[in-house]
Order: C-alpha cells, then sequence, then structure tokens
C-alpha cells in the first residue's frame, strides 16, 4: 500500500496534469485500500486472495464548469490521461453560476484506518485461524454439553451432523453455521 508521502506527491501531480490540460483551479483525492479474504468451505480453504489498489479522484473548474474523472493507473501516462478527461468533462460541463470555486490550498490528513495486526494478518495467518475455526467447529458431543454447562450458549458450526449434537448437547442454544 502506498504511504503519505506517495499519495501527496500523486496528488501534487494530478493536480499539474490537470492545469496543464487547460483546468483553471484543480483538486486531486487519493485513497488507498488493501483487501484481504480467506474463504473456507468442506473442512477446507477455497479461496484466498488479496488486492491492493490506489485511486486517484480529479476534479477541474474551468469558469464555473465542472468535470470529474477517477484512475486507478497511476503511473505518469494514467494521470495524464485522467486530468485530460476531467479538464474535457469540465469544458463540456453546463456553468453553475452558484459554484463559489474551490476552496483554498490545504495539507489534507492522514487518516489510518486500520490497526498494525491488522495489516500483519496475512494469508497465511488467516489460513491458520480458518483452520482453527474450522476445528473448533468440530467437537465431541461430550465437550459441548461441558461447554454448555460452563455457559457457553453459542456454538459456530460447519454442517448438519454439528447442528444435531449441539441440539442434544446444548439444548436451547444459538448456532452459527
Amino acid at each position: 500500500m502506498i504511504d503519505c508521502t506517495r499519495g501527496r506527491a500523486l496528488a501534487t501531480e494530478a493536480v499539474a496534469f490537470a492545469l496543464a490540460s487547460g483546468a483553471e483551479q484543480a483538486e486531486a483525492l487519493v485513497t488507498a485500500s488493501d483487501h484481504a479474504l480467506t474463504r473456507f468451505a468442506g473442512n477446507r480453504i477455497h479461496q484466498n486472495m488479496s488486492s491492493e489498489d490506489t485511486e486517484v479522484s480529479v476534479r477541474a473548474v474551468i469558469g464555473t464548469r465542472i468535470g470529474v474523472a477517477s484512475t486507478n493507473r497511476v503511473d505518469p501516462q494514467g494521470l495524464e490521461e485522467c486530468c485530460g478527461a476531467a479538464a474535457e468533462a469540465a469544458r463540456l460541463a453546463p456553468n453553475d453560476p452558484a459554484f463559489p470555486g474551490l476552496p483554498a490550498p490545504r495539507n489534507g490528513q492522514h487518516a489510518d484506518r486500520m490497526s498494525a495486526s491488522t495489516l500483519e494478518f496475512d494469508a497465511a495467518r488467516r489460513a491458520e485461524a480458518a483452520a482453527v475455526a474450522e476445528a473448533a467447529a468440530r467437537r465431541e458431543e461430550r465437550e459441548i454439553a461441558e461447554a454448555f454447562r460452563l455457559g457457553v450458549t453459542l456454538f459456530a458450526v460447519d454442517c448438519e451432523a454439528e447442528v444435531e449434537k449441539v441440539a442434544r448437547a446444548a439444548p436451547g442454544s444459538r448456532v452459527i453455521c
């Protein structure tokens, strides 16, 4: 994932491209995301994926006409094409006499939306956690009964046979499948 320094550099580059494309005013918003997913079914991992994305959205202003374009191509050519599209959209947009112009430039704030432990939870650790969850879902009926006796009333299971075991050993409990 990109860091704040790279994000600010992309925004600065995008604004420069938009102004070079004929915009009188321009602003850029850079967002980055990192998504990961492990799906588990039939007692095994059947999908383990991750994706990383950076998106730049540009607002170009010509007079009181506004154009917007976005891209996830953050190489110079991709940014230049996006900014050109935003400027072209502004040229084709109707005038908005109520538009006061863009706000004055200011430093953006970094928004850290996740913890270090979340960032470190990679594919191998997700697979490990899925295996632990699967193992926990398969318990002997006596283990379920003991857990119920100790106050556990919510059980995770992965098949109908496990639901039936919980129903016998822990009547009235809730079950997550």
